[in-house]
């Protein structure tokens, strides 16, 4: 039986329900879709439904990952903040070629688990939780743990070092940062340290590296660069949909 990496992610919005925001939310959902899709080359499944979800699986078990954390980056309804239960193993097909509609597998069970632990528990804690199979727990509760600290750095961020941030983990440099914002490099590079940028892009980079590493343990290579690549790439090419110099940014 043929056997393939995979990874998956079930995202759902809070406050979704507010008042006269339905139209709104599923319109920017919809273009969300449109993100992923293109950012694994028509590669992955990339569903919108039940209102405000949108399930993501791909090949690759960190490609869920990174792009949950790409999404998160550069979204910017800041009053309706995404979260993601995450999950990856192996399956029998590849990624593109599944059902989401009829496929039933561990993996959707145990993205949904953590999707709900999410829900349960509200913005405070977490934005990402993972839920594995029994012998990975060890793992799962590592990542889980480092995620909750990622997400106490970033509701301690100010609007401008939120802008930084996403910024320099978008592009890798910290001049474009100061152009785009019209800052000065060294102001840039002080908010970056004061928002926990620089802590922010190891956590990024440590869940991605030991997601790979288990995937290499079972199979022989990993497309997770090539994807985060492809990401910066559409997202530096649409900077537009995602990035606004607003008025009212901090006095520095």
């Amino acid at each position: 039986m043929n056997r393939y990496p995979c990874s998956v992610f079930i995202m759902d919005i809070r406050n979704s329900s507010l008042e006269g925001k339905g139209k709104e939310l599923s319109a920017y959902l919809n273009k969300i879709t449109s993100w992923l899709t293109e950012w694994t080359g028509n590669q992955a499944i990339v569903k919108h439904r039940r209102g405000d979800e949108v399930i993501f699986i791909s090949e690759g078990y960190a490609s869920a990952y990174a792009a949950a954390h790409f999404l998160s980056v550069c979204w910017t309804k800041a009053e309706h903040p995404p979260y993601f239960g995450l999950s990856f193993g192996e399956v029998d097909s590849r990624a593109a070629d599944l059902n989401v509609e009829t496929w039933i597998h561990p993996l959707m069970k145990q993205a949904r688990e953590a999707n709900d632990e999410l829900k349960r528990e509200g913005a405070g804690k977490a934005q990402f939780a993972f839920r594995l199979r029994d012998d990975l727990y060890e793992t799962q509760l590592l990542l889980n743990s480092l995620l909750e600290v990622r997400h106490t750095l970033v509701k301690d961020q100010t609007d401008l070092q939120k802008k930084v941030y996403t910024l320099v983990e978008i592009y890798r440099q910290q001049r474009k940062a100061a152009s785009m914002l019209s800052k000065s490099p060294s102001t840039i590079s002080s908010h970056f340290k004061k928002g926990k940028g620089e802590e922010l892009v190891m956590i990024f980079k440590n869940v991605t590296a030991v997601l790979d590493s288990i995937e290499h343990k079972a199979f022989d290579d990993s497309s997770t660069d090539k994807l985060i690549t492809s990401i910066r790439s559409s997202l530096q090419s649409s900077s537009s949909e995602w990035f606004s110099k607003r008025e009212g940014d901090e006095s520095v």
